[in-house]
């Protein structure tokens, strides 16, 4: 029987059971296919609806409709049964569509229209088999709360002045909003910027329509205390109906998220595209979503700024990293032509996680909007911050590759640079364009003579071992001969692969060995003075060696030492498989954000709480609010 959804308003939710997201004719989806058969036959249309029903109805593939009016539905019934009927097969369709299914939940005096469900249904079913997983578990909240909004209004009278409230109230309350409702285009940036953590969003205008995202205390306790997998929408108080655009926006806000986690280096990533930084004491730094004094998720962070105007999408998407992400990911599953014209980059970035187009698909619309795709990938490859793990991602998903030329004279560059690192892999890529077989034995036998005896003196300890190492020189050395890899992301791969040592070390240490907890306490610098720690974040560092968090340290420790002395045998053993689950996970960046959960001074249990949490579960180490949550 296919699940049902009651219409009728007071928090109704329906969840499916989790199924294996799999094609229609029972094979595994692959890239850039449509796991949604399409009928060639015409599905009728029952009699008796609105004509905005209809027109909702009509936006379905022929398949689809077919499938959703063959529950039954006959013009014999009554036009709410018939309407009903509809809604549910719509909501057994969603749910079919994502493993695990997800809530649909309508709020006091609220409804799901067919449109909405129509609107919602194509979003998700236009996106990847992946990306549809991640939305497993996910609130999807039709609310009109009128105490909400009040909420909301005394929220932004104290944080953004009554002016704003005194607005919010004037659209919230009822009527239609239109793009004419906003004249003062700084009033809805000091909204915006303005709130913390009350809400996931404030205010957003898309496509003409304003949606409220509340997240009180109480809210986020209803709905399983991660608000962050939660979409509230509103119409405003209108009959307005949320647009398709609407949901493919706030599903890439979910689509930001990692295991429904704020992850700090994914979203560093996605800054660098377009040169997002953020402000850190005096100095400014690629924005990664994480507030440095309290280690929590930082949203409309004031100080936030773009380096670039060139690659959004649109407008909005250059009011914050988070709503670029939102844009660029709606336009992705929407307007696919349009983000390759104006952000290439982030086009093959997201396809490179997301998977939804073939090589082939993707080199069609780069045509069709004249975009030089070697250009853009040799741009990356040689000039960006990605992480080498994901400049592979996006050669091999995209079927792009870096100009040979290209790359052989940024190394023929590199091997003047002040860096000796630099200098080093300006030889290894030449090398490497030469004879990639021998390149990679030569690094292990005699890589003196490879880059050189005064370069390879004047190369640290670490960066010596880890050019040597037989794993990482191979990989790099695929990388090359692939195009995916340059003399610069050589060098940013080398120093990464060096800063994950030594946060797997501190990691392991941390959570195993009670000899350095102890000593972590009594004197942090000296127990953080060991060789194996010496390529640690220096933030992390900073934030750990800090007399002003000697009691969260103390906490931290505390808690792990109770841990471990009330496991039994089977708990710890799984502790134990969790802290190697998490090395494999566990980046820089990550650690780095955790340990800057010790600079809360409201909270000093705030780091103890996240890394519980991430001994229990396995999941990696991500900033929380101190509620044991990451990411909240």
């Amino acid at each position: 029987m296919a699940d049902r959804i009651n219409i009728s308003g007071s928090s109704n939710v329906v969840r499916r059971t989790p199924t294996a997201p799999m094609a229609r004719d029972g094979a595994a989806p692959s890239i850039g296919t449509d796991t949604l058969s399409k009928s060639s036959a015409t599905a009728p249309t029952p009699t008796g609806l609105s004509s905005q029903d209809q027109q909702a109805l009509g936006s379905l593939s022929t398949g689809v409709r077919q499938l959703v009016l063959s529950y039954g539905i006959s013009d014999g019934q009554p036009d709410a049964s018939k309407q009903d009927q509809i809604k549910q097969n719509l909501t057994s369709e969603i749910h079919q569509l994502v493993p695990g299914g997800v809530y649909l939940i309508a709020d006091k005096g609220t409804s799901w229209s067919i449109q909405d469900l129509t609107n919602l249904y194509n979003v998700i079913s236009s996106m990847s088999p992946g990306d549809r997983a991640q939305l497993g578990g996910v609130s999807f909240i039709r609310s009109q709360d009128a105490q909400s909004v009040a909420n909301a209004s005394a929220a932004v009278k104290k944080e953004a002045g009554a002016d704003a409230a005194a607005f919010l109230g004037q659209f919230g309350a009822g009527g239609e909003s239109t793009a004419a409702d906003v004249q003062n285009q700084s009033l809805v940036s000091r909204i915006m910027h303005g709130i913390g953590g009350f809400f996931v969003h404030a205010v957003e205008k898309i496509d003409n329509v304003f949606g409220i995202h509340l997240i009180s205390d109480k809210t986020a306790a209803e709905y399983d205390g991660r608000p962050q997998r939660t979409v509230i929408l509103t119409d405003t108080g209108s009959d307005l109906m949320i647009s398709s655009h609407v949901w493919a926006h706030e599903i890439g806000h979910q689509m930001e998220l990692s295991d429904g986690r704020w992850n700090p280096d994914k979203i560093a990533e996605f800054s660098s595209l377009s040169g997002w930084t953020q402000l850190e004491g005096k100095t400014s730094e690629t924005f990664d979503g994480i507030n440095p004094e309290t280690g929590a998720r930082m949203e409309f962070a004031s100080g936030v700024k773009a380096g670039r105007t060139d690659n959004f999408v649109s407008t909005y998407a250059k009011t914050n990293p988070e709503e670029d992400f939102a844009e660029s990911y709606a336009a992705y599953l929407q307007d696919p032509a349009t983000l390759m014209q104006r952000a290439p980059d982030k086009f093959l970035f997201i396809n490179a996680t997301s998977k939804k187009y073939t090589a082939a698909q993707v080199a069609q619309y780069a045509k069709d909007a004249g975009v030089d795709l070697s250009k853009v990938a040799t741009d990356l490859v040689t000039s960006s911050s990605l992480h080498q793990k994901t400049l592979d991602e996006i050669v091999s998903v995209n079927g792009v590759t870096a100009d040979p030329q290209a790359v052989a004279a940024e190394a023929s560059a590199a091997r003047s640079a002040p860096s000796p690192l630099m200098q080093a892999w300006g030889s290894i890529v030449a090398s490497c364009a030469k004879d990639p077989k021998g390149t990679a034995a030569q690094l292990q036998g005699d890589p003196q003579q490879l880059v050189g005896s005064a370069t390879w003196g004047n190369l640290s300890a670490s960066d010596r071992q880890m050019l040597q190492d037989p794993t990482f020189a191979r990989s790099m050395i695929s990388s090359l001969s692939r195009g995916a890899a340059s003399a610069r992301s050589g060098a940013d791969a080398t120093v990464l692969a060096e800063q994950q040592a030594s946060t797997n070390a501190a990691l392991h240490s941390l959570l195993e060995d009670a000899t350095f907890r102890h000593a972590l306490v009594a004197n942090p610098a000296q127990a953080l003075a060991d060789p194996r720690f010496k390529n640690l974040p220096p933030d992390a560092i900073a934030a750990l060696t800090n007399p002003a968090n000697a009691a969260a340290l103390k906490t931290l420790c505390s808690t792990i030492d109770t841990l471990q002395s009330n496991a039994d045998g089977d708990h710890w053993e799984t502790y134990t498989a969790n802290v190697d689950k998490l090395s494999s996970q566990l980046t820089p960046e990550n650690f780095k954000s955790f340990t800057e959960g010790l600079n809360d001074p409201k909270h000093p249990d705030t780091a103890a709480k996240v890394i519980e949490n991430a001994i229990k579960t396995g999941n990696a180490i991500f900033p929380g609010d101190g509620s044991g949550q990451p990411g909240a």
